[in-house]
């Protein structure tokens, strides 16, 4: 059979295929659930990737974190700003101090509201490069109740990309820290910023003054910073320094000795006259004098004096001169006292003294015993010494001066 067809339009015979009828055509089939399925998961994955980039945009874009840095500070949440900081902390740069300078008054806070924060504006400008930008903080409100954050400028640099993806923007510390700080402390002394002992790493004694110790901060926050330095035998001196630009140098001195500290040496100084004066009524030599007060210093001059002292006292009942001497009434001062890193101690010691001492009659041999009274005002200096007080040689007037009569009308 002819299964052709005649087209009558055309020239000539055309012939097409003769299809089934609608009956035995086969039937099309639905489509598949796992299919559709498939679709689904691959549309979710787009709108998930689409919202990841908005809500990363918004997260990571250099206006935002501005806008961040800024919220951060007028409510009070320092240490949310210092995260935004292109630095890190170390010894001289850390939330505590950031905090202590950038952060704002309970009266400022509690000023602030939602219609105060609502009432900020920001603008916003990328620098050419790409890499820097800068975003402007500024309040509309009436009344000034931001204080010094009212218009602000803040400066963002680009800090990499975070997810290998999205720049990552941090707040440009260079308006905020000072570079190359130098604090200069007494040889020895340990310094401590913020209550904690900096690492000796941070010393450089290259350009360091006679009797100090230099440590040098690559960077350390402006504004005022807690600092102290102290050693054995003297306590902290704690206080607030300011530093305000690059290459500053803060210079601390040692802190006054305790009080507990100052009655040691109050009473090493009064031991140490009695022992004077006792050693020289038993004729020890200064040597053995030495031996038992520990002295720092040339004491050629106080050995001349001690010497003098000596001849005073007599050796034996037969004598005249100073047997013994008592001591009353004694009040003793200390004083410290600090110039260019040489702490010292100034000892007075006043005291009535009660002189025994022989005497012999102008009409006859006869020796007997006398009793004149006298006042003793003298003094000496400490000096600090591989964390122990010691006498100054230079600064010692512990040796009484007599001037009694050896002889009786």
């Amino acid at each position: 059979m002819d299964n052709s067809q005649y087209n009558p339009q055309g020239s000539g015979a055309q012939y097409a295929p003769n299809y089934a009828s609608n009956a035995n055509r086969a039937l099309k089939k639905p489509m598949d659930k796992d299919f559709i399925l498939f679709l689904g998961s691959i549309a979710a994955c787009v709108v998930g990737v689409i919202a990841f980039f908005v809500v990363a945009n918004s997260s990571f874009g250099y206006e935002n974190v501005g806008k961040k840095f800024f919220y951060s500070i007028v409510t009070n949440n320092p240490d949310d700003a210092f995260e935004m900081l292109d630095v890190k902390e170390d010894a001289f740069v850390n939330k505590t101090v950031f905090a202590q300078n950038y952060g704002l008054t309970e009266d400022i806070v509690k000023a602030i509201d939602d219609k105060a924060l609502k009432d900020v504006q920001f603008e916003s400008k990328v620098e050419k490069d790409g890499k820097t930008a800068t975003v402007y903080a500024t309040s509309t409100s009436s009344s000034d109740v931001f204080g010094e954050y009212d218009a602000l400028s803040i400066d963002v640099v680009r800090d990499g990309n975070v997810f290998g993806i999205f720049p990552n923007w941090k707040v440009d510390s260079k308006d905020i820290l000072a570079k190359n700080v130098t604090f200069a402390v007494p040889t020895g002394a340990k310094l401590e910023v913020n209550g904690k002992e900096v690492d000796a790493k941070y010393m450089d004694n290259s350009n360091a003054e006679e009797g100090y110790d230099n440590y040098i901060a690559p960077v350390a926050i402006k504004g005022y910073i807690p600092v102290s330095c102290s050693v054995e035998g003297l306590e902290a001196s704690p206080s607030y320094e300011l530093i305000y630009q690059d290459d500053d140098t803060i210079r601390l001195e040692y802190g006054a000795p305790s009080q507990d500290t100052l009655n040691d040496i109050a009473k090493n100084a009064y031991d140490a006259l009695t022992t004077v004066v006792n050693s020289a009524a038993e004729g020890k030599d200064f040597s053995s004098l030495t031996s038992s007060i520990e002295i720092n210093g040339d004491t050629s001059k106080m050995q001349e004096m001690y010497n003098s002292l000596i001849d005073d006292f007599a050796l034996d009942a037969t004598q005249t001169g100073v047997t013994s001497v008592d001591f009353s009434n004694v009040k003793i001062m200390c004083d410290y006292q600090s110039f260019d890193a040489e702490p010292k101690v100034r000892v007075d010691i006043t005291a009535d003294m009660a002189i025994h001492h022989n005497t012999k009659s102008f009409f006859s041999d006869t020796i007997s015993d006398s009793v004149e009274d006298d006042s003793y005002r003298g003094g000496v200096y400490y000096i600090l010494k591989d964390g122990k007080w010691i006498i100054d040689s230079d600064m010692c007037n512990l040796v009484p001066y007599f001037w009694v009569s050896n002889y009786s009308d």
